[in-house]
């Protein structure tokens, strides 16, 4: 019986791998950025080719877009990371790649059943890609899209450090493009109501002061 037993617990542990696996038999090919990916058949369309500068769209259900350049990295990852509609935000790691999860459930007045979307951010070669889809965690056919891609040589360290620093970086703009057009609405506000002659505003060298004549 316990013979029996132990065989059939063998097999059971042989066979696991196996039935969690995902057939990515007829995935599709192609580049973005230079860099090699494996997608489901269902995310891909035909008439945009296979070899992609920057990013790969498929509607709104699904995205790879590359953020190696910084600017684009702040963008993507500083708007993500403080979405209004954010609710959760975790750090692990898919067969040695490390990546950052967010999902996002933003409702509206037009849409209260919510945005319902991920945002994983992972490292690849010396490079870090963004991957957008719909649903709240990260699926089996993800964790297969970040693993068949090349090895990340990105420490643990440096991965983070880059996104803290576009997180950072996007807050800091983000804050002096609501003050000036604070200031804007103020010094609008101020002109309206005290015309005199001269006028206060802000512009690209900052506060000034401007003058009408009346005859």
């Amino acid at each position: 019986m316990r013979v029996k037993l132990a065989l059939f617990l063998i097999i059971l542990l042989i066979a696991i791998p196996h039935i969690s696996a995902v057939d990515t038999s007829d995935w599709i090919e192609l580049t973005v950025n230079n860099v090699d990916f494996k997608i489901p058949d269902k995310y891909f369309n035909e008439s945009k080719g296979k070899n992609h500068i920057k990013s790969y769209r498929y509607s709104n259900q699904f995205a790879i877009i590359s953020c190696v350049d910084y600017n684009t990295l702040k963008k993507e990852y500083g708007y993500d990371s403080t979405s209004e509609g954010l609710v959760d935000i975790t750090q692990t790691s898919v067969s040695g790649h490390d990546l950052i999860h967010i999902y996002d459930n933003y409702k509206s007045r037009w849409d209260s059943t919510g945005f319902n979307t991920s945002y994983v951010f992972f490292s690849t070669g010396t490079k870090i890609f963004k991957i957008s889809y719909k649903g709240d965690k990260i699926t089996n056919e993800i964790k297969e899209i970040i693993k068949n891609t090349p090895k990340s040589k990105m420490s643990e360290e440096t991965f983070i450090t880059k996104l803290d620093n576009a997180q950072r970086d996007y807050l800091t703009e983000e804050y002096n493009k609501n003050l000036e057009l604070d200031l804007e609405d103020y010094y609008r506000t101020y002109n309206d109501e005290h015309d005199r002659g001269h006028f206060y505003y802000w512009g690209t060298n900052g506060f000034g002061v401007g003058g009408t004549h009346r005859y």
